[in-house]
This record gives structure tokens, sequence and C-alpha cells, in this order.
């Protein structure tokens, strides 16, 4: 049940942070990943309580936002930015779970007082590739595209990839291509 993975997330967050020699342990050996994999095969029990859970281990604070800072970036990588991992089959959490996505992002890049490490943070994650990747997938609905174009401009603003820009950019064409080809 929802309630059993919230317990057992819970469990194993709390053990990794009380035993840094664990949490290597669970690093080195591909843990995060197979969390994440295994989350996958629990889908149906996911909601914003899981997600605020695996947020809260990987350095969001909810009570003080300005004290957010990226503190486990493998954790962050394999969990959160999991874009797949977080889509529902139920549209209403969906939506739900996908603005608190995006919100956090917001929170880690802009109003956190850490925002300069975390902005860095996530270049290195390549979070502009996987946002790109996420849209071509039709993860996110049209209400909250906004909220993911200030993302990617806040992430690009100071470092802007050749790489990540051809991306934008065949995306955008593809974009205009398959909305031409639609009508």
């Amino acid at each position: 049940s929802n309630e059993t993975l919230i317990k057992n997330l819970q469990f194993i967050f709390s053990a990794l942070k009380q035993n840094k020699i664990i949490e290597s342990d669970f690093t080195s050996t591909s843990g995060y990943e197979i969390l994440s994999a295994l989350l996958k095969l629990k889908k149906e029990y996911l909601s914003i309580d899981v997600l605020d859970i695996v947020l809260s281990y990987t350095g969001y604070d909810s009570v003080n936002p300005s004290e957010s800072l990226i503190k486990n970036r493998i954790a962050y990588k394999s969990l959160v930015l999991n874009f797949d991992l977080w889509q529902c089959t139920d549209l209403s959490q969906n939506k739900v779970i996908n603005k608190f996505l995006l919100y956090q992002f917001t929170v880690f890049i802009k109003e956190s007082k850490y925002h300069k490490y975390n902005i860095v943070q996530m270049q290195d994650m390549k979070i502009t590739k996987k946002i790109i990747l996420a849209l071509k997938r039709d993860d996110f609905n049209e209400e909250i595209l906004p909220v993911i174009s200030n993302i990617v401009w806040i992430i690009l603003r100071d470092n802007h990839p050749p790489e990540v820009v051809k991306l934008l950019l065949l995306h955008v064409v593809f974009s205009v291509y398959a909305y031409n080809t639609s009508k």
C-alpha cells in the first residue's frame, strides 16, 4: 500500500542518513538506480507524499525552502530526475505530482540561497536534456509548459553548451513540424 511504501522509504533513507558507510555502499552498488526500478514497479502507490520523502532525502527543505540544497546528486538524478518514474495513470494525480516536481526545481534554482550551487549540480546532471526528452515523450501537460520554459531559461542563462542549444532547436523544429502535420 501507499502507507507501507512511505514507511519503507523513510526507513531506508533514515538508515542511509545515519550511516555514511551504508550510504557509500548503497551508492557504489547502484542502490538508487535499483530503488528507482523498484519504485517503477510500484507506480500505483506513488504519490505526492512519496515524492516529498524522496525530495526531502535529496535536500529539499519544505519547511524552509530557502535552505534547499542538493545534498545527494546520485539519489536526486536517479529518483527525482527520472520523470518517467513519476508519470501516473491517474491524470489528476499526475498533474499534482508534475506541478510539485517543477515547483521544487524552481525552489532549488531560484528561491534557495544555494541556487548557484544547485544550478551547477543540475547542469552537471544534464537536467535540460532530461526535460527535453520528457517533453518529447509528452510527460508534461500544456498548462505547465511556461514553468518548464522558465526553468530551462534559468539553468541556461549563464551556461548554454552547444549540445543543449542544438537539442532545444531540434525540439522546436520537431514540435512545429508535428503541429503542422497534425492539421
